[in-house]
């Protein structure tokens, strides 16, 4: 069985277009939904690969289901923190300025999470409500994308009505699991793609 490299390919583009045009709708269709208008630069932004970032990200929260298991969320984050530190110090015992990757020391301090931060959010999980504050996002997120662009691309995704954002300083991210399933969707799309 011989496989069609331009047939891969195009399928792939056809799925991350069909997870395009369901999280940007048409602008008749956004008043149907309930969206906000969005602004041209809002398009670009939930256009960008930053979305497959987040969205990513949130689907895999999910599918752990860490927002109901505490333990598990706690582990998550301290192994995130583990993991940046074990960075950081590779740096410190080589005397370079960046990883490979060209990440620098400040920029992996920025994507560590404060102990405080951690146990509010396992705390929250416990009594069965569990949000995001944005800066622990853009933390998680931060060794792929810097915390503005995360921070950014989070209140678009707000007004789009794909994430619910309350607060003002700090904002918190409440998935309302619209996102997620864009995401399953074209990850299943991918997997008809290859067979």
């Amino acid at each position: 069985m011989s496989v069609d490299l331009l047939d891969i390919v195009g399928g792939m583009r056809a799925k991350r277009r069909a997870f395009l045009q369901a999280i940007v709708p048409n602008p008749e269709d956004q008043q149907t939904l309930g969206r906000n208008e969005l602004s041209s630069d809002d398009i670009k932004k939930l256009r960008s690969a930053a979305v497959f970032f987040i969205a990513e990200f949130l689907f895999v929260i999910q599918k752990l289901d860490l927002t109901k298991d505490s333990e598990g969320l706690e582990a998550y984050l301290k192994d995130h923190n583990e993991s940046v530190g074990r960075k950081i110090a590779a740096l410190r015992e080589g005397k370079r300025s960046a990883t490979h990757s060209g990440l620098t020391k400040s920029r992996l301090q920025e994507s560590l999470i404060d102990d405080w931060k951690i146990e509010e959010m396992v705390a929250a999980a416990k009594d069965g409500f569990f949000r995001f504050d944005q800066s622990t996002i853009g933390a998680l997120l931060n060794e792929i994308m810097v915390k503005q662009s995360t921070n950014s691309h989070l209140d678009v995704l707000g007004k789009a009505g794909l994430l619910k954002i309350s607060g003002r300083r700090p904002k918190y991210i409440i998935s309302n699991g619209i996102i997620e399933q864009y995401y399953e969707d074209f990850l299943k799309g991918l997997k008809d793609v290859f067979t």
